[in-house]
């Protein structure tokens, strides 16, 4: 027999006031537990949209640093073009 609050409540026949409580109760966790599955549910969601934020800026940062014509002026007025290795951590590696 598997017991949860409903089946404690219809064992406990003939007491009403416990079994009231224990509706209350139940009712309350309920409520609580729906609550969070929503809260993670949203929690899911933003995590997910701030990793794909971080994928994105980290593309554009290493496309930006590997195109051609982007780099620095050196004092003869050349461009010095940064090369993929520049310092950038690569966490698909």
């Amino acid at each position: 027999m598997r017991l949860n609050f409903l089946s404690i409540i219809n064992l406990i026949r003939g007491q009403e006031r416990e079994q009231q409580e224990l509706r209350v109760i139940h009712d309350k966790l309920k409520s609580t537990i729906s609550l969070l599955a929503m809260l993670n549910e949203r929690n899911q969601m933003l995590i997910k949209q701030s990793l794909e934020m971080i994928d994105f800026d980290m593309n554009l940062l290493q496309s930006l640093r590997t195109s051609p014509g982007v780099g620095q002026y050196n004092t003869s007025s050349e461009v010095e073009l940064q090369g993929e290795n520049s310092g950038m951590f690569d966490a698909k590696s």
